[in-house]
């Protein structure tokens, strides 16, 4: 599998970013960076450089993860299977194992990136997740297997959880695309599903409503 960038509707660049296995892609907020997983084991970062849509691999100091207990050795959390950055570039969100961590982006004047102050969110309340996404800056959407709690509104602290509603929704909830001021989307075993947020931290609706056209092995996006 191969990492490919360009604008819509354009042809694609490949770049040198290639494994078994990448989790969906995540773009810096000024669009400069894209990042991914590699393998579930290894965070890879790529730089626009050369011909419009091309990009250019920069190494991530992403040993922090290890220290945190992101490994395939027993009892350790997992792989990682999804990463999504923050609306303001300072941080990612990621999936291991089925639990949510979320890791500072420091950054130097040399342009290197390193992931630190990890931290698993509410880990006895939020498992099974499946993919993750930012609602604002300072909150994560999660979303997976639980059948109480498919989808799951979680502060970047761990101090706020809230479970928004089950109505219509049929778990494993797959994918979640998120974005500030904007409706969540969701897929599940039957389709495609939106809730528009109201208010700083509760749900403006209780009902998700299907999206006409698409099915359940749709990966919902917005872009960037």
């Amino acid at each position: 599998m191969r990492l490919l960038t360009g604008a819509g509707g354009s042809e694609l660049a490949a770049s040198r970013i290639e494994a078994r296995s990448l989790a969906r892609p995540s773009w810096t907020p000024d669009s400069s960076e894209v990042w991914s997983v590699a393998d579930g084991a290894t965070v890879v970062r790529a730089t626009r450089a050369g011909p419009p849509g091309a990009v250019r691999p920069l190494p991530v100091d992403a040993s922090g993860l290890v220290a945190a207990g992101v490994t395939a050795a027993p009892g350790a959390l997992g792989p990682l299977s999804a990463l999504r950055i923050s609306p303001d570039g300072a941080r990612i969100a990621l999936v291991s194992g089925g639990r949510v961590l979320v890791a500072a982006i420091a950054r130097d004047g040399a342009g290197n990136a390193r992931l630190g102050s990890i931290a698993a969110l509410r880990p006895e309340s939020l498992d099974q997740v499946l993919d993750v996404g930012w609602t604002r800056t300072d909150q994560i959407v999660a979303v997976g297997n639980r059948a109480d709690r498919p989808v799951t509104l979680v502060s970047v602290d761990g101090l706020d959880l809230e479970s928004l509603s089950t109505t219509n929704i049929t778990p494993p909830v797959t994918a979640v695309a998120a974005r500030p001021g904007r409706p969540l989307v969701v897929a599940d075993q039957g389709g495609t599903w939106t809730l528009p947020l109201g208010g700083e931290s509760g749900s403006g609706t209780d009902v998700w409503q299907a999206v006409p056209g698409f099915g359940a092995s749709t990966v919902p996006a917005y872009p960037g």
